[in-house]
């Protein structure tokens, strides 16, 4: 990936060094993580401001910076760093990201959803990696800043692009796929996480529907054809995917198996090595995608088959103090470990759902403070 000059360029109202035609390597919003011959972005938010930490950058290797023209330029900073002048550096971000996935043009597949978007995210990327370069988000970059990082971390090479984008509240989503611009987009599921900031189910199948307004081209738009707050957009979709006879694309005769289930799909026989019926439906997306990409039903077998998710352990953790244990796992880069973070105990009983059944094993650890024991009687729904 190289970021060169002309992007940065047309994204800023001017730069400290005039005749500057560097690229850089990547780009980073973090001091902690080196940066080297990297653009740092400082943001800024109601209690902190990343232009504080400008000599921090430098020192894990930024040699460049997004900077708020209004901010006063350090004395201290070397004269060969170049600063990119900006009105804001989060839109800044945002708007080279936007300039960045135009320019490498890959074939992007936007994911969201209440439950299941994490998974369906590594299905489709495992399954389009048998043939071209794949990118995808990285933990939990799904948000208004992670969503642009994502795409600014593309190889220049990427054919593929599989970004996860998650929300909070109405408008976000509809921000986050103005900014990568999806050929194609998958709404796995419909909950109840953030239904106070949405007012009810409807208002969330809404927001989520927001994915639609980004998508380019192909314009593919799959979703959960189960769901019947999601039926009145029928006659957007591409297609609809469940088990019901209202799903336009019907996942027929699903059979357990030791280590995961067999179905069909399309006329076709498919196998799948992972546990929970509702990760069939998440497959299936992938599938469905595939073949509109001209992938061969081997080529989609093989794929799914050596997907590296049998036997992980689906890590969620809850809180403040639950996020640390959340980024130092991270780090360890245990790929055999799903995790999900979640900011309150509610969050965390929606996330659980779709994964709970009679042989479900959970373990709970936390303070009596947390209350985590509440989780369970959430996702079983009071019994």
């Amino acid at each position: 990936m190289k970021i060169d000059a002309s992007l940065l360029k047309s994204i800023a109202k001017g730069s400290r060094l005039k005749e500057d035609r560097r690229g850089f390597s990547g780009v980073s919003t973090d001091t902690r993580q080196r940066m080297e011959n990297g653009l740092f972005v400082p943001l800024k938010g109601e209690r902190f401001d990343g232009h504080r930490f400008i000599e921090q950058a430098i020192e894990a290797g930024a040699t460049g910076a997004l900077w708020k023209e209004q901010e006063p330029v350090p004395e201290q900073l070397p004269e060969t760093f170049q600063l990119y002048y900006v009105e804001d550096t989060l839109k800044a971000l945002q708007a080279l990201a936007q300039a960045y996935r135009e320019k490498v043009n890959p074939f992007v597949i936007g994911i969201t959803g209440s439950n299941g978007k994490t998974t369906t995210k590594d299905i489709v990327a495992s399954v389009l990696a048998g043939t071209a370069a794949v990118h995808k988000t990285k933990g939990n970059l799904n948000n208004h800043i992670g969503v642009p990082l994502t795409l600014l971390a593309m190889p220049e090479d990427c054919t593929y692009a599989v970004v996860e984008m998650g929300m909070n509240h109405a408008g976000e989503i509809s921000t986050l796929t103005q900014i990568a611009k999806p050929n194609a987009a998958i709404i796995t599921s419909i909950g109840d996480a953030h239904i106070e900031h949405l007012g009810s189910r409807e208002g969330i199948a809404a927001a989520k529907m927001e994915i639609a307004d980004g998508l380019i081209k192909e314009s593919w738009l799959l979703f959960d054809g189960d769901e019947p707050l999601l039926s009145p957009y029928n006659e957007q979709a591409e297609t609809t995917v469940g088990f019901s006879d209202q799903a336009a694309t019907k996942i027929s005769d699903v059979k357990t198996l030791e280590n995961g289930y067999v179905f069909y799909l399309n006329g076709a026989r498919w196998q799948l090595t992972m546990l929970g019926k509702h990760n069939v439906k998440n497959a299936a997306y992938a599938i469905l995608l595939a073949q509109k990409l001209g992938f061969s039903n081997a080529m989609i077998q093989k794929q799914l088959s050596s997907l590296a998710i049998t036997g992980m352990r689906h890590v969620v953790t809850v809180g403040k103090k639950g996020r640390w244990i959340y980024e130092a796992q991270l780090d360890k880069k245990d790929s055999r470990i799903s995790l999900v973070h979640a900011d309150t105990v509610v969050e965390a009983a929606e996330i659980l759902k779709p994964y709970y059944t009679k042989d479900t094993v959970v373990l709970i650890k936390a303070s009596r403070g947390l209350a985590l024991e509440e989780v369970l009687p959430a996702v079983k729904g009071g019994n």
